[in-house]
């Protein structure tokens, strides 16, 4: 399968009664009582293959250690083999989608020796338990039992039913940083779990520990499961709530995955568009630096589909698209995309329109920028973020830097002496903890940037004789390849390279268009807009290096496709 240009959507085919009532987090719904008959399963999937869409996730049965307990594992496997023989002979890729660590609301459920296997937390010597979704207790990945378990039954779901991928959610260590000191855990770390003290180094190497379990976790499933695309799930990559309360991070999970997954956890769409863009950004630079696609999935009403996918898009991101029922609650196995016509229909507008791009968007995914901003994972992880400084910062000059229309690609901190030769520019937001490294090029490092190593111990001397002020984000004067003139507020611009030269996604994120738009790139020789509005490319005239249109030329969405004077030459 080609897993740079899926177009995901969740599939569920499981038969609900009134189990889904009281649950707040009905996609982990622990009942099995069947599922539906081929003929509806067909239909679901011709519909979702004729609106464009490739790949399809089985939503509703990702409790995997349960559906063993219950004794009802292999009539769930035999359902999801008779699904993807459907979905398969109309040409469509199917993944599994599991949970890890969520375990079950209650311990009633549970045998002696299954309880071995949950999570403790250290702060209660209690069962971990989160209170969020109705509350749950949880598994801990570190134990050996449900690790052999786990592994076993994920084995069997691929080789039973043929699944062409497999998303694992939940690894981490939910209830905090407590989570886990099972002995297990504590032997594994070989001492007792410290306090939380980021001045020691006991501490930190805690942190980094469970961090490590997220990757070995991942690891192990994909020695179990073999060579199929393999994802996780984190939903904000600047967060250092997830790598330090919950011990994930992606790099750690790239050890075992192959995709990239970013949820956008806000149906506010517009209103916060900056904040998505940003999160957006940071996945499209990791995405580059382990040359993997990232996947994506953003909830709307019908109406802004077009906006959701479009921010998505624009920064290389493949969709999962989801129906816009997820306004009101959250993903369940009763809400499939078929079950609005006109969720689908603007789908299939959108694909149909993709696909008259001739694969330009799908295989755009490289930023065109002079300015490289690091996202800091060392500090992330192992600096004590609890004053919210580092994320303020990078959001701060994500947001300066996207509203000046200064195109910047975000980098990771393993590529720092792999700069010189593409940026001229390196911005290091509050990038306290930093290793040495090597650029030739202008340096701006704000904060305490460089004070601290990689493993948060604190630096002798500091890596720079002067930092600037935190806050402060000065973006006049830095370089970009594609200079906007004109364009109206609250509207993004972000540009990619192509094989022939470069894309640059235009979206209106605001209410107004204003007059004109106005972009100048160096050397251009030829440009075209293509929008979903319109029904043909419209060729632009070339004035100076400069083209202007009409921002009344689309509604929300366009690219503009421009061929430089690289290409001149070279042909």
């Amino acid at each position: 399968m080609n897993i740079k240009n899926m177009r995901m959507t969740n599939w569920s085919f499981k038969l609900c009664e009134d189990n889904l009532r009281d649950m707040a987090a009905p996609c982990m719904d622990p009942v099995w009582i069947g599922a539906v008959s081929d003929d509806v399963m067909r239909k679901d999937v011709r519909a979702l293959r004729r609106a464009g869409f490739n790949t399809l996730i089985v939503e509703g049965l990702r409790r995997l250690v349960l559906y063993e307990h219950n004794h009802v594992s292999a009539e769930v496997r035999a359902a999801i083999a008779r699904a993807v023989g459907i979905a398969h002979a109309e040409g469509m890729d199917v993944f599994y989608h599991s949970t890890c660590s969520f375990a079950n609301p209650s311990l009633g459920i549970f045998t002696e020796h299954e309880k071995t296997m949950l999570s403790i937390d250290g702060e209660t010597g209690e069962y971990a338990f989160v209170d969020n979704w109705n509350g749950w207790y949880l598994w801990c990945m570190n134990n050996p039992d449900f690790q052999s378990e786990y592994y076993r039954l994920a084995k069997l779901m691929v080789a039973e039913t043929q699944v062409d991928g497999m998303m694992t959610d939940e690894v981490y260590f939910r209830t905090g940083w407590h989570d886990c000191v099972c002995p297990h855990c504590l032997k594994t770390f070989g001492k007792a779990a410290p306090e939380p003290d980021f001045s020691d180094p006991d501490w930190r190497e805690w942190l980094r520990f469970r961090l490590q379990s997220t990757g070995d976790f991942y690891e192990g499933l994909r020695k179990a499961i073999g060579d199929i695309p393999l994802l996780g799930c984190k939903n904000d990559e600047p967060n250092p709530s997830h790598s330090q309360l919950y011990g994930e991070n992606n790099d750690e999970r790239m050890r075992g995955t192959s995709i990239l997954f970013t949820e956008v956890c806000t149906r506010s769409g517009k209103k916060e568009w900056r904040s998505t863009a940003t999160n957006c950004a940071a996945y499209q630079g990791v995405g580059v630096h382990y040359d993997v696609p990232v996947l994506g999935l953003s909830i709307s009403d019908t109406k802004h589909i077009e906006f959701a996918w479009a921010l998505r898009m624009a920064h290389g991101i493949r969709p999962w698209g989801v129906g816009s029922a997820l306004m009101e609650r959250s993903l369940s196995p009763e809400d499939n995309l078929t079950d609005n016509p006109e969720d689908v229909a603007e789908y299939a507008r959108l694909f149909r329109w993709e696909d008259q791009c001739s694969g330009l968007l799908s295989k755009a995914g490289r930023p065109v920028a002079d300015v490289a901003l690091l996202l800091s994972s060392a500090t992330r992880d192992q600096y004590d973020c609890r004053d919210h400084s580092f994320y303020r910062e990078f959001h701060g000059w994500s947001n300066a830097l996207t509203d000046a229309h200064i195109q910047f690609s975000v980098v990771h901190e393993d590529d720092l002496d792999r700069l010189d030769d593409e940026f001229t520019v390196l911005i290091l937001p509050h990038a306290v903890c930093l290793r040495d490294f090597s650029f030739n090029g202008r340096i701006i490092a704000t904060g305490n940037s460089g004070t601290y190593c990689p493993t948060g111990e604190k630096r002798a001397v500091p890596l720079f004789e002067e930092t600037s002020p935190l806050g402060e984000f000065d973006v006049a004067g830095l370089p970009t390849p594609v200079t906007v003139l004109e364009a109206p507020a609250n509207f993004l611009v972000r540009a990619v390279h192509t094989d022939s030269g470069c894309l640059v996604h235009l979206l209106n994120c605001g209410d107004k268009r204003g007059s004109d738009i106005a972009i100048s790139i160096p050397g251009m020789i030829r440009a075209k807009l293509l929008s979903p509005d319109m029904k043909e490319a419209l060729t632009l005239s070339i004035l100076g290096d400069t083209v202007r249109f009409p921002a009344a030329s689309f509604a929300t969405y366009a690219v503009l496709h421009c061929s430089p004077l690289a290409e001149r030459v070279e042909s």
